[in-house]
C-alpha cells in the first residue's frame, strides 16, 4: 500500500510539472519551443512562438492553426496566400507591457523607456478637441485607454502625456496595474492575395489615415469572427482590393473609423461596428462607423452599427460603374446620419432598422446627398431627428471633378415606415424631405424623375400646423404632401400598427429624452 501511495504522489507531481510546462505568459513567449507538426498543408502549433516566423514557415496556400490563449506582441506581414486560424483568446497586440516606472519629485510617474517617434497623423481634428487626433501614442491601464494630453503638460487621472524624451508620464501609481504602451503601427498587412484571417483578437496600433490595423493588401481577403479595437486611425482597411469579405467582426474604439475603404469591391456582413472615432477626429473627415470612398461593388448587410461619432454607414466619392447595397442592418445612436449615401450612384437601401440617429447634429436616419439612380425602400425608421432626407447641394465649389453631382435624379423612396417624435418649434425636423440646397439644382424638375410613394408615417401628436414634410416647399399635412411628386399614397399608421411594428422588430416603444 505504501508503494502504491508513492506511485500516486509521483503521478500527481508529474501532471503538475507537465501542466506548468504548457503554460505561457501573456507576452506570447513559451518556456519550451516545440517544432511545428505538418499535417498536409496545415501547420498545427502547440506553443506560443513568434508569429511572423510561423507564417514564413507555412507553405503557400496552407493553413496556420495557432494554439488557444496565445498573445503575440508583434506585427505580421503576409506575402503569400495563407489561412490564419486563431482560436479562443488568440490575440495580436501592437503594445508592450511596461513595468519600469519612477516617481518624480512632483509626484507624477515617469517611464524608464521612451516610445518610438510615430510622426503626426494625417487627420483633421474636431476644433474642440485640439490636436489630439494627430497624436498616435497610446497607453492602456488594465485594458482601459488613457487620454493623451499635450506634450510637457501634467496629466490627471485617466490621462497621459509625453515628456521631451518621449517618456510616458502618468498621474497615478502604475504599481499593481497592467500598463500597455503601443509600439507598433499595425497588426497584419501584406500584398498577398487569397488570405483568410479567422478568430483573432486585435488590440492597439499607432496607424495613420487610410490604413487599418488589419490592412487588406490584395484581392480576396477575408477577415471574420474577430474582435478589433483601438487602432489610432481605422481598425480595418479594405482599400483598392476586389473580393473582400469582412464577416462577423466586432470593431470598436478606433480613433477615426471602424472600417475604412477606398475603391472597395466586396462585402461587409454581420457583426457589430460601434463606439468609433474616440480620438476627436473631425466627423466630416471620415470619422464614424463605416466609411467607404469610391465604392465599386459594395454590399453592407446584417451589421449592427451604433454609437459611432459621427455617421454610422457612409459611402462617399464617385466612381464608375457603381453598385451599392445597404440592407438589413441595425443602425442606431449615431449622432450624425445613420446611413449616408453621398456623391454616389446606383445605391439600394432596404430592410434596415434605423433609430435614434442624428440628434447631436440635426441629421437623418437615412440621407442621400448629391446622389442619383438610387432606391430607398422597406426600411423602418424610428425616433431619428429627421427620417429620410434627399439633398441636392452644390458640389463644384470645392470638387471641380464632381460637377455631375450638382444634379440629383432617379431617386425613388417608397414603402418605408417612418415613426417620429414631434418637437414643437423645430420646423426643420422632417419625416421625409427633398431639399434643393442651391438655386441651380434640378431635384424638383419633372425630367429628374425623383419621386416617393406608399410611405407610412406616425407622429406622437396629431397634425397641428407644424411642418413635417418637404418637396419644393414645406408641408404640415400629409394630404398636401401627397399632392407633390415627393409622396403619393402616403398614409398614417394607427397606434396599434405603430406598436406592432416596434414590438415585432424589437425597437424602442418610445423616444429617448432629447
Amino acid at each position: 500500500m505504501k508503494l502504491l501511495n508513492i506511485k500516486i504522489i509521483a503521478f500527481i507531481c508529474l501532471c503538475f510539472i507537465l501542466l506548468a510546462a504548457c503554460q505561457s505568459d501573456e507576452s506570447g513567449e513559451s518556456k519550451e519551443i516545440t517544432e511545428p507538426t505538418h499535417i498536409t498543408d496545415t501547420v498545427k502549433i502547440t506553443d506560443c512562438t513568434g508569429l511572423q516566423k510561423l507564417i514564413d514557415e507555412t507553405p503557400s496556400g496552407g493553413t496556420l492553426d495557432l494554439p488557444d490563449h496565445c498573445t503575440y506582441r508583434e506585427s505580421a506581414t503576409l506575402s503569400k496566400p495563407i489561412t490564419l486560424i486563431g482560436g479562443d483568446g488568440v490575440t495580436i497586440k501592437g503594445s508592450d507591457v511596461w513595468s519600469d516606472w519612477l516617481q518624480r519629485t512632483d509626484g507624477l510617474w515617469e517611464s524608464k523607456l521612451s516610445v518610438p517617434s510615430f510622426g503626426a497623423a494625417n487627420l483633421e481634428c474636431d476644433p474642440d478637441q485640439g490636436d489630439r487626433c494627430k497624436w498616435k501614442e497610446q497607453v492602456f491601464v488594465d485594458d482601459n485607454p488613457l487620454v493623451q494630453i499635450a506634450q510637457g503638460t501634467d496629466p490627471s487621472t485617466g490621462q497621459f502625456a509625453l515628456d521631451k524624451q518621449r517618456k510616458i508620464v502618468l498621474h497615478d501609481d502604475p504599481k499593481d496595474h497592467k500598463v500597455e504602451v503601443t509600439m507598433r503601427t499595425f497588426w497584419i498587412k501584406g500584398s498577398a492575395q487569397n488570405v483568410t484571417i479567422d478568430q483573432f483578437v486585435f488590440r492597439h496600433a499607432a496607424n495613420d489615415r487610410g490604413l487599418g490595423g488589419v490592412d487588406f493588401g490584395g484581392n480576396n481577403w477575408t477577415l471574420k469572427n474577430s474582435s478589433l479595437g483601438f487602432a489610432h486611425a481605422a481598425n480595418v482597411s479594405m482599400a483598392r482590393v476586389a473580393g473582400s469579405l469582412v464577416q462577423n467582426i466586432d470593431t470598436f474604439g478606433a480613433g477615426q473609423v471602424g472600417i475604412v475603404g477606398n475603391y472597395a469591391n466586396g462585402k461587409i456582413e454581420g457583426g457589430r461596428v460601434h463606439d468609433n472615432n474616440i480620438e476627436g477626429t473631425k466627423p466630416s473627415f471620415a470619422g464614424g462607423g463605416i466609411k467607404i470612398s469610391n465604392p465599386v461593388n459594395l454590399t453592407i448587410t446584417g451589421v449592427e452599427v451604433d454609437h459611432n461619432h459621427d455617421n454610422g454607414i457612409w459611402t462617399d466619392v464617385p466612381t464608375s460603374p457603381q453598385k451599392i447595397v445597404i440592407s438589413n442592418n441595425k443602425v442606431h445612436h449615431n449622432p450624425g446620419d445613420g446611413i449616408r449615401v453621398e456623391v454616389t450612384t446606383n445605391a439600394e437601401v432596404f430592410g434596415n432598422l434605423v433609430y435614434e440617429n442624428g440628434w447631436e447634429r440635426t441629421k437623418a436616419g437615412i440621407a442621400l446627398n448629391a446622389s442619383s439612380s438610387s432606391n430607398v425602400h422597406d426600411n423602418i425608421l424610428a425616433w431619428n431627428y429627421n427620417g429620410i432626407e434627399i439633398r441636392n447641394p452644390l458640389r463644384t465649389d470645392k470638387h471641380k471633378d464632381e460637377g455631375a453631382y450638382d444634379k440629383v435624379s432617379d431617386i425613388h423612396v417608397h414603402h418605408n415606415k417612418i415613426i417620429a417624435e414631434d418637437k414643437p418649434g423645430d420646423d426643420d425636423k422632417l419625416a421625409l424631405a427633398w431639399i434643393q440646397a442651391w438655386k441651380g439644382g434640378n431635384i424638383f424638375e419633372p425630367s429628374a424623375n425623383n419621386r416617393g410613394n406608399d410611405n407610412e408615417y406616425y407622429f406622437t401628436t396629431k397634425e397641428d400646423g407644424q411642418n413635417r414634410y418637404r418637396w419644393s416647399s414645406p408641408y404640415a399635412s400629409l394630404e398636401q404632401f401627397n399632392s407633390s411628386p415627393g409622396e403619393e399614397n402616403g398614409h398614417y399608421l394607427t397606434d396599434a400598427e405603430k406598436d406592432q411594428i416596434l414590438s415585432s422588430n424589437k425597437l424602442p416603444a418610445r423616444p429617448e429624452a432629447h
